[in-house]
């Protein structure tokens, strides 16, 4: 089996028998899912609207089924969110997920969309000496 990107795989019999084989040539059409996280205080909304305007009338997307974007777990410091869109050629898959996922990026950013991440902050401690 050769991958997308060149790779020569050998997978034995046996694993393929005994195990669940994903086939992105068996249909015409594939959803792409682009993972992002927005501010908890963000319009989910408005970051749904410019999201759906990335594919809107582009003709590798579907309409039919309809992309979306669907908040997918409620965080601390984000709400994660997931934008689906189904393209017409699966075989432009990677090259699509690859732009989608930059535009989304560019387009939220522009947009002065917050999309934090989580960090960790260290405070230095001080040690107090024992005097007994």
């Amino acid at each position: 089996m050769v991958t997308v990107d060149g790779q020569m795989l050998a997978v034995p019999n046996t694993t393929i028998i005994n195990s669940t084989v994903s086939s992105y040539t068996n249909f015409p059409n594939l959803r792409l899912d682009i993972d992002i996280t927005v501010g908890v205080n963000e319009d989910l909304d408005r970051v749904r609207e410019i999201l759906l305007g990335l594919v809107k009338g582009r003709p590798e997307f579907l309409e039919d089924p309809a992309p979306r974007m669907v908040v997918t777990a409620l965080n601390d410091y984000n709400v994660a969110i997931a934008f689906q869109a189904w393209i017409k050629e699966e075989r432009q898959h990677i090259a699509t997920r690859f732009d989608l996922r930059e535009r989304a990026f560019r387009a939220l950013t522009e947009a002065g969309v917050e999309m934090p991440f989580e960090t960790l902050q260290l405070q230095p401690v001080t040690v107090l000496e024992d005097r007994s």
